[in-house]
């Protein structure tokens, strides 16, 4: 597979490193990919994903997925299906793919997570408001 990479890909090796395509590698095989799958679809079509940082790319992401209730096998099949959804414009996809209803993801699961974080902000203020009155007393 290094091999593939470094014919296919040499500007991979200029432009990013060993240790982050690497770290990239083993996220795809922890979502099911096989070696074959990474060499003809990531290698094959997506080299620019070889460069993406974990920490700093991929897993906001993932997380971001998770609270929208994409997890398990939606999770692999939406990373299986559209691997450039590690791209900058994630939101605006998950979006679309919110409007279809595929992945797990639904409208309705952003309006619930919108209403827990306005419910979160109002009790946040709430308590701030009974501190800051306590103090004026």
């Amino acid at each position: 597979m290094f091999a593939k990479l470094v014919a296919d890909c040499p500007h991979l090796l200029t432009q990013g490193d060993v240790f982050t395509a690497g770290c990239a590698m083993i996220f795809f095989k922890s979502m099911g990919w096989r070696n074959k799958d990474i060499s003809q679809r990531i290698i094959g079509y997506y080299p620019q994903l070889l460069l993406l940082d974990r920490r700093r790319d991929i897993d906001p992401v993932v997380r971001f997925l998770e609270r929208m209730n994409c997890t398990g096998e939606n999770l692999r099949l939406l990373v299986w299906e559209y691997p450039r959804i590690f791209d900058k414009n994630y939101r605006r996809q998950v979006r679309k793919f919110q409007h279809l209803g595929v992945y797990g993801l639904t409208m309705q699961s952003s309006v619930s997570r919108a209403s827990e974080a306005s419910a979160a902000e109002e009790g946040i203020s709430l308590t701030l408001g009974r501190g800051t009155g306590a103090l004026w007393e």
